[in-house]
């Protein structure tokens, strides 16, 4: 019964705790490219995880590997899952969970076998297990727990409008704090010149504050001029940003096509087979279609 899974649970936990399987904590990367997400194809949690990332940072790979989320065979899957994104290296971040249900259904994630893997992985990884009120061995393992799977793609990278506002306001505070000092130094010039009374030296001076002011008009110019350049390279970026956002390459008439049976993304023709089931996504919806033939051109 329930009270038998928790005493187990329990019993577990202590003694993963006691081997220090639970003290490794790895900083999660800042400004991934690329974020591995492992779970059911079909929950609401990947529909809410794709769904975030896409808004926060447009720019950033998201590469799921489906993978059972309870009963038989869903710990070993998840174990195998999170091997091959380490193999392979495909990711910067894991974001390993599901959505909520009975301590039952959560069960695989109390696995010990889940909970070494994401302790030795290498890639850092945030546990996203049910609801803010589950607890999980995976939550204690994970170097990050995130309370929902949508916490968790908002904790995996950062939002791509924020970024773009801090990056304006330093630009701003740059060119205010160096036209301040422009001007501070030409009061204090302007000091100096009063200070010196002589008349054999008014001349001189009078020489030399006109150089300043030359120079002061030019070093005026010469930042606004890179502040301007700044801008400009700035905007050139956002706009890579944008050019490099999945959707904007499917909306020009791109597709991104899939093996039907495992979700792998098609990328040569000897992935597939004449009669293997693929899907395809299009800019709005998709389609399923079956291989009729290979070796086209």
């Amino acid at each position: 019964g329930r009270g038998d899974l928790l005493a187990r649970l329990e019993e577990l936990k202590n003694r993963l705790a006691a081997e220090g399987v639970f003290a490794r904590k790895r900083p999660i990367p800042q400004y991934p490219s690329a974020v591995g997400v492992v779970t059911s194809p079909t929950g609401a949690a990947v529909r809410d995880i794709i769904s975030i990332l896409g808004r926060r940072a447009p720019h950033v790979r998201v590469i799921v590997r489906p993978t059972l989320v309870q009963g038989d065979g869903a710990a070993e899957d998840i174990v195998r899952a999170v091997a091959e994104f380490n193999r392979l290296g495909l990711a910067d971040v894991l974001i390993v969970g599901r959505g909520g249900g009975s301590i039952e259904d959560l069960w695989c994630f109390n696995e010990e076998p889940v909970a070494r893997a994401l302790a030795t992985s290498d890639i850092p990884v945030i546990s996203a297990v049910g609801h803010e009120t589950d607890v999980t061995l995976a939550d204690f393992a994970a170097d990050l727990r995130a309370p929902t799977p949508s916490a968790a793609a908002e904790l995996a990278v950062r939002d791509s409008a924020e970024l773009r506002q801090t990056l304006e306001s330093a630009r701003a505070l740059l060119r205010r704090s160096m036209l301040t000092r422009i001007d501070d130094l030409a009061a204090r010039t302007a000091t100096v010149q009063k200070a010196l009374e002589p008349e054999r030296f008014v001349r001189n001076l009078m020489t030399r504050g006109q150089r300043i002011d030359d120079l002061s008009a030019r070093l005026k110019n010469a930042v606004l001029l890179a502040v301007s350049r700044r801008g400009a390279s700035f905007d050139a970026l956002a706009s890579r940003l944008r050019a490099m956002n999945p959707e904007s390459v499917l909306a020009r008439g791109y597709a991104i096509v899939s093996r039907g049976d495992d979700g792998r993304i098609v990328t040569d023709e000897a992935m597939t087979i004449p009669g293997d089931d693929i899907r395809i996504r299009l800019a709005r919806g998709g389609l399923r279609a079956e291989v009729r033939e290979t070796g086209l051109r």
